[in-house]
């Protein structure tokens, strides 16, 4: 039998396998000296990556959001007992009642209503919110009414009649 143990001593298989290995490995000495070799160029992009960061938090303009979850009534509360009085509404039809409604929160007329309530085309300070520059000096009230909806958000969850209604500004 010619095989390669009776050719080669046990103890010399041994120290070449270790050899090879050995000279493959990464111990962490020569990371550490590795490391500190090339310290100035780690040290570069460690505050490259620092400085970069601190530009993008100074330069974006912070955004704030309101939410408000409403819950969405098919039938009012009924003050006289009596049950023919006020037309019932199929369950069938609650998809669409509840549709409709999310439309109307994000209509133009509900933005109209919010403008005008709340005189935001004489407060510069709500035009600055809704991003108008210059406080919004040139700003009209299709202008405004825009900004509004374009800013709020509505949508329905998952067999639930709460509807999550969502607002951002610039503050």
């Amino acid at each position: 039998m010619n095989t390669l143990a009776t050719q080669v001593p046990r103890a010399q298989i041994h120290t070449t396998t270790r050899r090879k290995t050995a000279g493959n490995s990464v111990s962490m000495s020569k990371t550490w000296a590795m490391a500190y070799r090339q310290r100035w160029v780690l040290l570069g992009f460690i505050l490259g990556a620092l400085l970069i960061g601190l530009l993008i938090t100074l330069l974006t303009e912070p955004k704030y959001t309101a939410q408000a979850s409403v819950q969405l009534e098919q039938q009012s509360a009924t003050v006289i007992p009596e049950g023919g009085l006020e037309p019932e509404i199929p369950v069938q039809e609650s998809e669409r009642f509840l549709q409709t409604q999310l439309d109307r929160i994000l209509s133009r007329n509900t933005a109209e209503r919010v403008a005008e309530r709340l005189k935001i085309s004489a407060n510069p300070g709500l035009l600055a919110a809704l991003g108008f520059e210059d406080g919004g000096a040139n700003a009209t009230s299709d202008d405004i009414v825009l900004r509004l909806q374009e800013n709020v958000t509505a949508a329905l969850g998952l067999n639930t009649r709460l509807a999550q209604i969502t607002f951002t500004s610039y503050d």
